[in-house]
């Protein structure tokens, strides 16, 4: 199974995640991912393959990244997402953890408003 399986699978569990006003971690997308592609994709692997074309796609329309609710469990992240997420966005991955999870609150509370459809967009590939 290719990313873009992968990428279709995650796009309605984030949705889901994203109406609910909640987060998911890497972890638990990644076991979700697998339960749905019948693959076995770890969590640090996640980003690469089940939400890259995700995040791409997002932000070529021009609209809040979903992959905003995918954060990370270790205790030196606090609760938000990787480093790659804050480069995709144009945001400074190396900016202090405050400054980081301000953006990132910012861009999350974004997604949590916009109406996404449940339905993978064709332009994903």
């Amino acid at each position: 199974m290719g990313a873009l399986e992968k990428n279709r699978a995650a796009w309605p569990v984030l949705v889901s995640v994203a109406a609910a006003q909640e987060t998911i971690s890497y972890k638990q997308l990644a076991l979700e991912v697998n339960r749905r592609c019948g693959t076995h994709i770890i969590p640090r692997q996640v980003g690469q393959q089940a939400l890259d074309r995700i995040e791409r796609w997002c932000i070529a329309q021009g609209i809040p990244d979903l992959t905003a609710v995918v954060v990370a469990e270790a205790p030196h992240m606090q609760g938000i997402p990787g480093a790659d997420f804050f480069v995709k966005n144009g945001l400074d991955p190396d900016a202090s953890v405050g400054v980081r999870r301000h953006r990132w609150s910012q861009i999350r509370n974004q997604v949590w408003r916009h109406p996404y459809s449940a339905e993978p967009p064709d332009g994903l590939g």
